[in-house]
């Protein structure tokens, strides 16, 4: 470790008094070289204070008392903060390295509570970065060029710069903590000791790590390593020289062949399934072309897992506290480290993958064992709770199964006494899918966009065509005739949701009426206006809110500032303005 001893300076106090049951920020400022691969962009928090490059050459410290300090860790004393709240944005780097400096022996070890702001924003649904956060919450600009300025540089390197360049990176350091501390005594109200805990549970999960199978994780990259090498293999054009994963190559072999071109080769293209499907059982290099592509991303997969967990055999993962607008955790570790993004934990492959099973590949800790649970589709009962819809509840209570209820309620599954998800599992996946704009629906004549798909057409429902009378679309062309409500239109029989909880026809609903599309009778007759549901969502928010309390429409607020587009926020501004 390079502690430069000699060469740095500090400002401000270096013991805080009475700072027990206070709230006190901290931000450490630590050595990183992108040159050599030694970041968070290529390492995970763990690994980094690990290694023997670490040296965390600067921490600055901001009390709600007022007392700053800003200098070497070693220069503070620790102990003074016995008892307060300590907060950090991004806690769950340093917060590791705190810990990591108290292992060490360069920090005295003490008691405290540790509270992330990161988190605490992401659940205001703000900006989770210090940068954005603070400029929108705290009205404050913050420049990251400092830090960028750094890579590759001690200390020392900043002393030989010059006073000036000492004076930027103890002032940078100094309003990191400050923005922090600031963003927490002003919102930390905001943040329930319920949520508290569970960003703090997950923050040390994510430390403690889950054991890992290496001799598994090995099998498993020398089978997909064969798959890659047989993929490789059957592709012409490898021989003469060209990248195995040429698009142009590609392209040019399937010309030599005189089979026509798809404007493009993504897998999930319509033109290229049927493509695929028409070419592929007498062409073999399209399949294999399909399991390189395939086989690639899991390879990286494997490799990442092997990487994190090769020291100790324990993977200790990046997983994102109110990572999703719903509040879900997510396994993207954001802007702040990618090295485990290629193995997402919270989302494997539930089946093996050319004979590869990576979720088997975690294991419980000797003397230990896995505990699955799950809230069983809890964001979609919210949803069918906050709309009314006791009848469709009353069978998710009698079915058990939500997407099992889903499937009945469209007549897709009449059968009592079934399990559908062990019975038809392709059919419970369909009833399991959301259906957005640009969902591909097969018609008779080929896979379409479902806002594409008119009235006339025919479309496959996993057992025989139908005809397709559901979603309405192509400037609203459809043989009923249609009713608007909220600036979308629904046929006559549409039942609404109003603001007084109660279910019109769309056609009887009058003029200034609240009302959404958040409830319909059937399933069958889902929403018309599929080319505009950024509007319907304005409208669904804009019911819900009305009526309720106080902590419902701060709720429904954040929920507003999560998942409605710009420019429908201004619209709602301009609406309460009038």
């Amino acid at each position: 470790m390079n502690s430069d001893k000699d060469s740095a300076p500090y400002k401000g106090v270096t013991v805080m008094q009475g700072s027990s049951g206070k709230a006190v920020s901290i931000d450490f400022e630590t050595y990183y070289s992108s040159k050599d691969g030694y970041s968070l962009k290529g390492m995970t928090p763990h690994q980094y204070v690990n290694d023997p490059r670490f040296d965390a050459y600067l921490v600055a410290i901001a009390s709600e008392s007022g007392e700053r300090f800003t200098g070497r860790p070693q220069d503070f004393c620790w102990g003074s903060l016995k008892g307060a709240t300590l907060v950090a944005h991004n806690a769950g780097f340093d917060g590791m390295v705190l810990k990591r400096l108290i292992e060490l022996g360069q920090v005295d070890d003490f008691q405290y509570d540790l509270v992330c702001t990161a988190d605490m924003v992401a659940y205001l649904c703000r900006p989770r970065n210090l940068k954005d956060s603070s400029k929108l919450l705290l009205g404050r600009e913050m420049s990251k060029a400092v830090r960028t300025n750094m890579d590759g540089k001690h200390f020392s390197d900043v002393v030989n710069e010059g006073p000036k360049a000492v004076e930027a990176l103890l002032n940078y350091a100094g309003d990191d903590a400050v923005n922090c501390l600031d963003l927490f005594l002003q919102y930390g109200d905001e943040f329930p000791q319920r949520e508290r805990i569970i960003s703090q549970r997950n923050r040390e999960a994510c430390w403690k790590g889950v054991a890992v199978d290496l001799e598994q994780v090995e099998e498993g990259l020398k089978k997909l390593g064969l798959v890659k090498w047989e993929a490789q293999r059957a592709l012409p054009w490898v021989d003469e020289g060209r990248m195995a994963g040429s698009i142009s190559a590609l392209s040019a072999h399937a010309a030599s062949l005189g089979l026509p071109i798809p404007k493009s080769f993504k897998k999930d293209d319509p033109e290229m399934m049927e493509w695929v499907a028409k070419y592929a059982p007498t062409n073999p290099f399209i399949k294999a072309r399909l399991d390189l592509a395939s086989v690639n991303p899991h390879i990286a997969r494997l490799e990442s897992l092997k990487n994190i967990a090769a020291a100790d055999g324990i993977g200790r993962f990046s997983v994102l506290y109110f990572g999703t607008h719903t509040g879900r955790a997510s396994g993207s570790a954001g802007a702040e480290t990618s090295s485990s993004s290629k193995y997402n934990i919270l989302n494997l492959p539930k089946a093996p993958v050319f004979g590869v099973d990576m979720r088997s590949m975690l294991k419980a800790r000797d003397g230990h064992t896995f505990v699955i649970f799950d809230y069983a589709q809890i964001e979609a009962r919210i949803v069918q709770w906050l709309a009314g819809n006791d009848a469709f509840l009353e069978i998710v209570r009698r079915e058990g199964n939500m997407y099992q209820a889903a499937a009945k309620t469209m007549g897709w599954f009449p059968m009592d006494g079934v399990n559908l998800k062990k019975n038809d599992p392709k059919l419970y996946q369909l009833a399991k899918a959301c259906l957005a704009p640009e969902t591909l629906v097969l018609t008779e004549s080929g896979y379409k966009r479902i806002v594409d798909i008119t009235v006339t057409e025919r479309v496959w429902d996993g057992q025989t065509w139908v005809t397709h009378e559901g979603v309405v679309c192509n400037g609203y062309k459809t043989e009923k005739e249609l009713f608007c409500v909220n600036g979308e239109r629904f046929t006559g029989d549409h039942e609404i949701y109003t603001g007084a909880s109660s279910k019109l026809r769309a056609d009887i609903i009058q003029i200034g009426d609240e009302a959404s599309a958040l409830v319909w009778r059937q399933a069958t007759q889902p929403v018309a206006g599929w080319n505009d549901l950024g509007k319907l969502a304005y409208a669904i928010v804009r019911t819900l809110a009305k009526g309720f309390g106080t902590e419902y429409r701060v709720r429904m607020s954040r929920v507003r500032s999560r998942i409605l587009p710009k420019c429908l926020q201004r619209q709602e501004r301009k609406d309460n303005s009038m």
